[in-house]
């Protein structure tokens, strides 16, 4: 989805506001994207390796997911609703997400209002238009059917889009990505092969029959060096709020991503403050390691 969505991008003009807006949240997109098709998903690399489903299964399994995604579940309030977990407690991602979610959506909503004077500006903004048409239904194959809006009528669709779009690009990765190291690296949590088949519910397992169904040293060695790498962002470091190819100038711009940075800084005390008090930490949406892009 991020490849459809920066490709799209980059088709509006440079001084269109979303392109600006949106820019930063897609550094390295291409990059990484290519990185994984050359070593991640060519036949006989490290997904062929490591994991029992292989290249073409992990092909065909990302086919169906993306067939399968609908709006709702990328926007955090209704994602949070949908599966009922509101009141379920500790749930760290979900009380994280959700202020993160809003400062990214006050901010948004800002320069929304900043450069469209009305609801029908959105609406008759054509080059706004033929991005999200592009987005709908070529990058997402038909997202219209799952939800996905293929025209914006209003400011508060258009802020909505963006939130949801920036919430992606970065706190959203953090989330599923920068844990995996810390939760995988003891291979029994998550193997990504097994070498006997799963036991019946009615099977007891001894010790020696769970070693010898975990992955080969050799898969274990490749899943592991994986995770090592993608786990971590490298180079400098890009934090949410920090906007590294910031093309938005002027007071009433700076005033406020001003205003959003400090949103970002209450939340990053209060996530710090929180973790101090727990046995296991959750800091993957602490927005100081939340990078402004998938650069990983």
């Amino acid at each position: 989805m991020g490849w459809a969505l920066a490709v799209a991008t980059q088709r509006l003009p440079a001084g269109h506001p979303v392109h600006q807006l949106l820019l930063p949240h897609f550094r390295f997109t291409f990059h990484i994207n290519i990185l994984a098709r050359d070593t991640l998903l060519n036949p006989g690399g490290i997904i062929d390796q490591a994991t029992a489903l292989g290249r073409e299964g992990t092909l065909e399994l990302v086919a169906r997911a993306t067939q399968a995604l609908t709006y709702r579940e990328l926007c955090v309030p209704e994602d949070i609703q949908d599966r009922e977990v509101a009141e379920v407690p500790n749930y760290h991602y979900r009380d994280d997400a959700l202020q993160l979610w809003d400062a990214i959506h006050s901010w948004v909503q800002g320069m929304v209002q900043l450069f469209y004077a009305g609801d029908q500006a959105v609406a008759q903004d054509q080059e706004l238009q033929e991005w999200l048409q592009e987005i709908c239904e070529r990058g997402l194959r038909g997202g219209g059917q799952r939800g996905f809006p293929c025209q914006l009528c209003c400011r508060p669709e258009l802020a909505k889009f963006l939130t949801m779009i920036i919430f992606c690009c970065s706190a959203r990765h953090a989330a599923v990505n920068s844990g995996q190291y810390d939760f995988a690296a003891w291979m029994p949590n998550t193997p990504g092969t097994l070498r006997r088949p799963p036991p019946s519910c009615q099977q007891e397992v001894t010790p020696e029959e769970l070693l010898q169904s975990l992955p080969s040293p050799e898969a274990t060695a490749a899943l592991l060096a994986l995770l090592a790498v993608v786990s971590y962002e490298g180079g400098q470091p890009h934090p949410l709020g920090t906007r590294a190819e910031d093309l938005l100038r002027g007071a009433a711009p700076r005033q406020l991503l001003d205003t959003f940075r400090r949103s970002l800084a209450s939340i990053s005390q209060r996530i710090q403050r929180r973790n101090q008090a727990l046995d296991l930490p959750y800091p993957y949406l602490d927005p100081a390691r939340v990078q402004e892009s998938v650069a990983i």
